[in-house]
């Protein structure tokens, strides 16, 4: 019975040795980590976060302890997003995509962000992390390469395969049309604009001075 009884705490110490090392090990990723870290409970409260969420968000984490991950929300995605988002969480554990999110100054910025609902298989408790990289100087850097594109005087089409991303200010006029938000409403793929203007923007057919950037 004692040599049992002695097998069976020597086990339970290197358990517990090697929970307390992979919480080590966990905390100093979770610390250390570029990327901005949330972890909360069930209930969605925030219990704990990184430093660089501090340095994104601007906010200390004794000012967020205690609150949900709403504290962030812009008012730029729509309720029904935030519906899909957790819809899928449920799901299947995980949701990543980008959203506009607003820092401790109310600025807006934008981040990628991953979801992950975690289940503790012993007790079944559950809890969340959310991960996410400020995207912000990559969207200003687009901001200038568009209004770039957009002061040509030459025609620029900039597509995703047959998908048009966006046109500059010298072609949405030669289709009639003010801004581009009313050219890519009425134009979402190149087909489209082969059958208005008789493959007018082939390629091979493009008029000298044109530009395709696919």
């Amino acid at each position: 019975m004692a040599l049992r009884l002695q097998n069976y705490t020597e086990h339970l110490e290197e358990e517990v040795e090697s929970r307390v090392s992979d919480l080590a090990v966990f905390s100093a990723i979770f610390e250390n980590s570029s990327e901005g870290m949330i972890l909360t409970d069930e209930s969605e409260k925030i219990t704990r976060v990184n430093r660089a969420f501090m340095k994104i968000s601007g906010y200390h984490s004794k000012d967020v302890i205690g609150l949900t991950p709403r504290v962030l929300k812009s008012t730029r995605q729509e309720r029904d997003f935030y519906e899909k988002m957790w819809r899928s969480i449920e799901e299947s554990g995980l949701w990543s995509g980008e959203i506009i999110n607003k820092n401790a100054k109310g600025e807006e910025y934008y981040e990628y962000l991953t979801i992950l609902k975690l289940v503790s298989q012993e007790s079944g408790k559950v809890n969340y992390v959310g991960i996410f990289s400020d995207l912000s100087q990559i969207h200003y850097n687009m901001r200038r390469l568009q209004d770039l594109i957009d002061l040509q005087s030459n025609i620029i089409l900039v597509t995703d395969g047959s998908k048009m991303l966006f046109a500059n200010r010298s072609l949405v006029r030669f289709f009639g049309y003010e801004t581009l938000e009313q050219f890519l409403e009425k134009h979402r793929c190149i087909s489209e604009l082969f059958l208005q203007k008789e493959n007018y923007f082939h390629p091979s057919k493009a008029p000298a001075g044109s530009n395709w950037v696919s």
